[in-house]
């Protein structure tokens, strides 16, 4: 679950353990580096790993993540305007918006990519304080959505699994008015 990491080392010999909890999502899995530095100074190891510059390291890498996924989605970019059928799908104002679950706290905002492709990527802190789990691929922050010329937009594609490239399937079961309601009951 994001939000909640933890670690738990027994040690039956000495009658001793270690259980290191947090309730967020670190920048690195921090419970196991400190858990480990616990037990070398528990069990006085000769030679110690330095945890601590590890950590640092994880963490930078971690915060290299975000601007490395911006990269790759503003190289998508193109010059292909969206279909002129998007009217028809969840707007919130005049900004495209994705809402999971019909919960104003997984409202997104979407910024166009190319044609009907738009991302709903948020910076790192915003998704963490949401309980998103990071460290995704680009292409789990896009939604690619279906124009079929007689129903105009009632499918969207999304790559939430990388098994899946094209992206899973999701077929429109709410006309625009229902989701319209629900964000607007939300707010």
């Amino acid at each position: 679950m994001p939000g909640s990491f933890a670690a738990a080392i027994l040690f039956p010999e000495s009658e001793s353990a270690i259980v290191v909890l947090t309730n967020t999502t670190p920048l690195c899995d921090w419970t196991d580096w400190t858990t480990q530095l616990l037990t070398q100074t528990l069990f006085d190891f000769p030679e110690k790993v330095d945890s601590v510059s590890w950590m640092k390291r994880t963490a930078e890498a971690e915060l290299g993540w975000h601007a490395r996924i911006a990269a790759d989605i503003r190289n998508e970019k193109g010059f292909e305007p969206p279909s002129q059928k998007l009217e028809t799908i969840a707007q919130h104002g005049d900004k495209l918006v994705l809402l999971f679950g019909g919960r104003q706290d997984e409202l997104f905002p979407m910024e166009h990519v190319s044609g009907d492709t738009f991302s709903w990527l948020q910076s790192r802190n915003e998704l963490v304080s949401r309980g998103r789990v990071v460290l995704q691929p680009a292409t789990y922050y896009m939604i690619r959505f279906g124009n079929d010329e007689s129903e105009g937009i009632h499918r969207f594609f999304w790559t939430h699994d990388t098994e899946i490239p094209r992206g899973e399937e999701y077929i429109k079961v709410a006309e625009k008015q229902q989701v319209q309601n629900l964000i607007h009951e939300e707010l």
